[in-house]
């Protein structure tokens, strides 16, 4: 399902800021939050939406955000930024997660950007972004490496939110992006995606079955040489093709288990098919 904002409010920002609001979700993640919100001290307003969190969460985004909003435990985030998007003051969004932190020279590279008005001819900005799995660089894999593919700012009325698992958002025009290319290191979005097994293995557990209702919806039935393709498909793609064996035996391990996921979502699927109708 496909959820097309087309909302457009534009409000002054205050003194020393950008008319951006940062929009940025959490589910018990105040131990991120803070490094987080403080690196978006160029924006006139963030809003970190609650999702119900037990933490310190609340206690955190109170430094930092111009508001808070108080929304149920949503089983992606698409759904809550569906909602949020709308209150937000600015006609520039940029989306972030408490796991990710824009870097200073990041920062003060957008800050030039709206002061030169370079940016008000394009519809979105998409920046370089540097994984990180235990606190070190990803160099390969399909999460490793530089790519400009991180979601960042987007202008409201010109990008929909897809309401499925790593459905993100759609620019709707592809000819008005604005890609900020890696000049240096410094110059990132930093991703600090996961800090243990346990935590990968968990959060993709929890995706299998919506990546079956994907699959199911685009009309797709299972196979074992489907299934068995798929897998092989995945692990070329985060080993060899993205380079994963530049990260050693993490590179191997997070390629194998890349593998792994591709192949539950069709045991998953299959799953679905079986179900009585």
């Amino acid at each position: 399902m496909i959820f097309k904002l087309h909302w457009m409010t534009i409000s002054m920002p205050g003194p020393n800021k950008l008319p951006i609001t940062a929009i940025v979700a959490s589910y018990n993640e105040g131990h991120l939050l803070e490094r987080c919100l403080s690196a978006l001290f160029f924006c006139d307003e963030i809003i970190v939406i609650n999702l119900l969190s037990t933490d310190n969460t609340v206690e955190i985004a109170r430094k930092y955000a111009t508001r808070i909003l108080n929304y149920p435990h949503y089983p992606i985030v698409e759904q809550a930024l569906y909602y949020a998007i709308p209150e937000a003051r600015h006609e520039w969004i940029l989306l972030t997660d408490p796991d990710e932190e824009t870097s200073i020279k990041l920062a003060n590279h957008i800050i030039k950007l709206f002061q030169n008005k370079e940016v008000y001819q394009y519809s979105a900005v998409r920046v370089p972004i540097q994984f990180y799995f235990k606190s070190t660089p990803l160099k390969g894999t399909i999460w490793g490496g530089y790519f400009n593919n991180c979601r960042y700012m987007f202008r409201k009325g010109h990008f929909s939110v897809y309401n499925e698992v790593h459905g993100g958002t759609r620019i709707n025009d592809s000819k008005k992006i604005l890609n900020v290319y890696r000049s240096e290191y410094s110059l990132v979005n930093h991703h600090y995606w996961m800090t243990s097994w346990h935590q990968l293995f968990e959060k993709h557990h929890r995706y299998n079955s919506k990546e079956a209702q994907k699959l199911f919806n685009t009309g797709e039935t299972f196979s074992l040489k489907k299934q068995l393709l798929t897998t092989i498909k995945a692990f070329r793609s985060s080993y060899i093709i993205t380079r994963g064996y530049k990260d050693g035996i993490i590179g191997l391990l997070l390629s194998i288990f890349w593998a792994y996921y591709n192949f539950m979502n069709w045991h998953e699927l299959k799953k679905l098919q079986n179900q009585p109708k």
